[in-house]
């Protein structure tokens, strides 16, 4: 699995969270279905918070890179933090070829 992930503060109160994410061992598409975003509190702690279900999109910079068949591999999910504090936002995708979710990308933010 290869990824990339950055997080963007969109205003005040929310984030976007951009990326890709692609399975390498896929034979006709990008090998990922879904997208699962959560927040990982670092101060104050806390437990992990579910953000949301990141929407695919198209990477035609992937694509030229990998090959047209990951053109569908870009994701974006605009989300609120759960709290004031730092928090990992840690996006996990899930492979269709293992049925696996895998931790591809880790940013830190800062919520007030």
């Amino acid at each position: 699995m290869a990824s990339s992930a950055a997080a963007v503060l969109a205003s005040d109160t929310t984030f976007r969270v951009t990326g890709w994410a692609i399975d390498r061992g896929a034979g006709a598409d990008a090998g990922v279905d879904t997208i699962h975003v959560w927040g990982v509190p670092v101060s104050p702690a806390g437990g992990p918070v579910f953000l949301g279900v990141a929407s695919f999109g198209t990477r035609p910079d992937v694509a030229a890179a990998f090959g047209a068949q990951f053109s569908g591999s870009g994701y974006g999910l605009i989300a609120n933090p759960p709290a004031a504090g730092v928090w990992d936002i840690v996006v996990f995708p899930h492979s269709s070829v293992s049925g696996v979710f895998e931790a591809a990308g880790v940013i830190r933010v800062t919520a007030r």
